[in-house]
């Protein structure tokens, strides 16, 4: 169980130096691919010269926006944290978003520099980009690192309630939305996951989703600190690779989306093995898009390893909801044991409050369907320079998901449709609209609308729906390739359906869930 109770600490640095203080030597972040390990006292001094030098040498204050484009591995974890500890703000962006998405995002969030690796740098320092300056060499920040700091070179104090990151989630109007999320609200909920695992000094995080995104963030290397473990960052997913890292770095417990559990369980299928690898995994945690019961159920009997399904959203943190961890021996692989409620999300951790209510913000009973609302210490205070849309988020105290569930007696959660028409493919969020306004461009059409299909290895597929302009006989991968060169590749329609009218209510609305109904048992075209 974690050392330190939520209230001890009041920021990210303030934790980081209560670890260095407390265990100086222990390991915290091993980076195979970099050959590089940290201790907690190291991790404390780098992320120092990182807030150092970006206030010195870039000109870097408290409150400015950073901007991280950086492949997975040392160096982001450690700029990620040192520019927090400057009481800066962590910009972390999509590494697969096109240059017209960056653009927005740099803009809207009106980031002072950017600190990008090379695997990405052109993205940034280009003609036309908005970036203001580019830090083309993270490691320059901190490598040449003092032991301590100095007289005259004391770093701020940071609170609680400053902002500590902002995380672009593309919006239902199809302009992202730069989601502001506090040291108190990441600690808050970092503190609550840690406690519901179980997690402790001996614990070990195999860290595989990217790291621009809240879930690698918070479960995979802030969970590790508040519990005073350790953390190792390859620099990407490897299926063939997985199970031999986790065994030899010793990781207890990973998180994973669904399509990573997917493909792990196909390499297995494939090699024909009959017992599962050997390792030390106990737990795997599972979110960001829904979780097949079948995909469940298989993948605990090939691997002996409990799945815990949780429930949460980007303006959360990270996770509201976790189904309960079976106590040792009480696990029984791909099946049921009185804990853990298959279909469900689970329960609310932490302070999390939820409840389901009607259009009008009543509360329902057990068993009825309506909007999941939310309270709590997790929930951001709203989206960076967008006070409309912030208004818009909140109901008499309480956050509208846009998510369709009901709560049965015992309080377990279950989502069964989403009252926005969002996408999640592969874990990745998709809106709808933001895909339709880049069809529209496309000459030859004169109608547009996409929605989510069922796929096994990715959860949701995205299909589009066309009304070509008149007298016009547009290509499919014409249209596909339009799309790929103005959007990143995961929003990209992979099929496209010709259609002779949009299904539309009587005020002109599109009826995009009708016309998932329509068309739902039809091929794309060919």
């Amino acid at each position: 169980m974690t050392e330190v109770e939520p209230r001890i600490f009041e920021s990210l640095p303030a934790l980081i130096e209560l670890r260095a203080t407390a265990t100086p030597n222990r390991p915290f972040l091993t980076a195979p691919d970099d050959d590089a390990e940290l201790t907690y006292a190291e991790l404390r001094e780098a992320t120092r010269a990182v807030a150092r030098c970006l206030r010195d040498q870039w000109g870097v204050k408290p409150g400015d926006n950073v901007g991280l484009v950086m492949a997975n591995g040392l160096d982001f974890v450690v700029v990620y944290f040192g520019v927090m500890s400057l009481g800066a703000v962590a910009c972390p962006i999509n590494t697969a978003l096109r240059e017209s998405e960056v653009d927005f995002i740099l803009t809207n969030a009106a980031v002072e520099v950017v600190c990008a690796d090379s695997n990405f740098v052109e993205l940034v320092r280009r003609d036309g980009c908005p970036a203001k300056r580019v830090c083309d060499d993270p490691r320059s920040l901190w490598g040449s690192r003092e032991p301590a700091d100095r007289g005259g070179t004391s770093l701020p104090h940071v609170d609680a309630d400053s902002v500590a990151q902002i995380v672009h989630t593309s919006g239902s109007t199809g302009r992202p939305k730069g989601v502001m999320l506090s040291h108190r609200n990441i600690l808050a909920d970092c503190y609550y996951i840690v406690d519901w695992m179980g997690f402790g000094p001996e614990d070990r995080s195999l860290c595989i989703l990217p790291l621009y995104h809240t879930n690698a963030e918070m479960h995979s290397v802030i969970a590790a600190l508040v519990a005073g473990a350790s953390v190792v960052v390859p620099r990407r997913f490897s299926a063939s690779a997985f199970w031999t890292l986790a065994a030899e770095t010793g990781a207890t417990y990973c998180s994973a989306a669904p399509t990573v559990l997917y493909i792990l369980l196909e390499a297995h299928r494939a090699s024909g093995a009959s017992a599962p690898p050997a390792h030390g995994l106990r737990l795997f945690i599972c979110g960001s898009s829904s979780l097949p019961v079948p995909l469940l159920e298989e993948f605990e009997r090939a691997f002996g390893t409990v799945i815990i399904e949780g429930y949460g959203l980007t303006e959360t943190v990270c996770r509201v909801t976790f189904n309960p961890v079976p106590p040792q021996g009480v696990f029984r692989p791909g099946r049921e044991e009185g804990y853990r409620r298959f279909g469900s999300v689970g329960r609310a951790i932490g302070d999390a409050r939820i409840a389901v209510a009607d259009d009008d913000g009543r509360p329902l009973a057990p068993g009825a369907r309506g909007e999941v609302i939310l309270q709590g210490s997790a929930i951001t205070r709203g989206y960076f320079n967008d006070p409309e849309t912030t208004e818009a988020a909140f109901r008499d105290g309480w956050f509208l998901t846009g998510d369709i569930g009901y709560l049965d007696a015992d309080g377990y959660l279950y989502i069964v449709d989403r009252k926005k028409d969002l996408i999640i493919r592969g874990g990745q969020n998709v809106y709808p609209r933001e895909v339709d306004e880049v069809l529209l461009q496309h000459p030859e059409i004169r109608e547009a609308a996409v929605v989510g299909v069922g796929d096994a290895k990715y959860g949701e597929e995205v299909r589009a729906f066309v009304v070509p302009v008149e007298g016009a006989t547009p290509a499919v991968e014409e249209i596909i390739d339009f799309c790929r060169r103005r959007l990143a590749a995961y929003k990209c329609p992979k099929t496209i359906r010709f259609i002779e009218t949009m299904p539309k209510g009587p005020t002109g609305k599109l009826l995009r869930r009708r016309l998932v109904e329509a068309y739902r048992t039809l091929p794309p075209a060919s």
